[in-house]
């Protein structure tokens, strides 16, 4: 039997020069402090480059962000024991979903020759759809603030727990 003892959070110096470290890596474990610290300063960055830059560079400048955040994020399912497909999932079933929701709009209008026409014959499945996408990306969520796996798992050992 495993005897654990955990370390401390990292602050956020800490936490941003680990993921800035691990930036292409998606092996191994990251603990819930590199994970929120990273994040926030991500929320930060975005925010600041929405506002000082003109919309198609800050939209680049976004999009190059929210994917230097995806490794991250495999290796936090990683450290909770889950596989990082979970991020997977989520964007094949976001981007299925979009397309199909975009499709079902325009060729609403097409038809319709009114948006609001259109948004009143957005079918079932598709709202279903919405729901079933949000409830996956709350579940997300709650395996991000789910604390670490205390012992060594497949993906590694605990970057937070020490085993004696």
């Amino acid at each position: 039997m495993y005897k654990t003892m955990q370390t401390d959070s990292l602050n956020f110096k800490e936490a941003l020069s680990l993921a800035w470290k691990r930036m292409f890596e998606i092996k191994g474990r990251s603990r819930r402090s590199e994970y929120w610290w990273t994040i926030l300063a991500l929320c930060i960055f975005i925010m600041v480059v929405r506002f000082l830059l003109p919309d198609f560079l800050a939209s680049l400048l976004v999009l190059v962000a929210q994917l230097s955040a995806l490794p991250l994020s495999v290796r936090r399912l990683h450290d909770t024991g889950r596989s990082g497909w979970w991020i997977g999932g989520a964007m094949i079933f976001g981007f299925i979903y979009t397309g199909l929701l975009i499709s079902t709009l325009i060729s609403s209008v097409v038809t319709t020759s009114s948006l609001s026409d259109a948004l009143a014959t957005i079918s079932l499945p598709l709202i279903l759809g919405g729901v079933i996408l949000l409830a996956y990306q709350i579940t997300l969520l709650v395996f991000f603030c789910m604390d670490s796996h205390p012992t060594t798992n497949q993906y590694g050992k605990s970057p937070k727990y020490i085993e004696e």
